[in-house]
């Protein structure tokens, strides 16, 4: 069982265990690990997500830590031929198709949240967690391949070191990207300005949806024209 940001709760489709796709599912964690997603895949990719989280953060499907080892694809077996025209089956990705995994065991969501609290972060920590697979998203590259020795500052604490990782990426995605992407980024690692600073309220909520999931569709939407331009 899983769960799409869209259709809310799915079953995995029969479909997909049929002669196109294969029961073996793939996480973004390891496509990351392998550079396998071309920018508009990424940055389309960012939208959906961003946008999922509205609608599963108040559920148990969702961890506040969540990240990319929680967004898994089907993948789709595809005939491919090499250059010595001989021809082999490989396995695609679909990234169309992304779920959330399933809620994990009660255990494994307390050490993540005590995981969490080491970080000093002082609003929801859903965005804190969507920031940073953005920022993996942006680079094509997992979060701990980006950090460099400097941003271990706490000996043991990988969490942390992760947040200072994402703090210095910040300006740098703000410089390449430009302020759409950029500014969604920097919000929700840095925090946006706003009084009340959680998801399960509306306003917060309508902020979010103005200031980060319209900025990467607005992003993803400019990508694709300078494309077809």
């Amino acid at each position: 069982m899983l769960v799409s940001g869209k259709s809310w709760l799915i079953r995995i489709p029969t479909s997909w265990l049929c002669v196109d796709y294969r029961a073996e599912l793939v996480s973004l964690d390891q496509l990351l690990q392998r550079e396998d997603i071309e920018q508009g895949d990424r940055l389309r990719l960012g939208v959906e997500l961003a946008s999922s989280l509205m609608h599963l953060h108040t559920t148990r499907w969702l961890d506040e830590s969540w990240g990319k080892c929680d967004i898994l694809f089907p993948q789709k077996a595809s005939r491919k031929r090499r250059m010595s025209g001989e021809e082999i089956m490989i396995l695609e990705a679909d990234l169309k198709k992304p779920v959330v995994r399933s809620f994990r065991p009660q255990s494994h969501s307390r050490q993540q949240s005590e995981a969490t609290a080491r970080v000093p972060i002082s609003y929801d920590k859903n965005l804190f967690s969507l920031g940073v697979v953005l920022i993996e998203l942006w680079f094509g590259k997992r979060l701990q391949d980006l950090s460099e020795p400097q941003d271990t500052v706490v000996k043991d604490n990988p969490d942390f070191t992760n947040w200072i990782t994402a703090l210095r990426l910040v300006p740098i995605i703000e410089e390449e990207a430009g302020e759409m992407y950029g500014g969604a980024v920097r919000r929700c690692i840095q925090g946006m300005d706003s009084a009340v600073r959680t998801l399960e309220n509306d306003d917060f909520k309508s902020k979010f949806a103005t200031e980060v999931v319209s900025e990467l569709e607005r992003n993803c939407e400019a990508y694709t024209a300078s494309l077809d331009g």
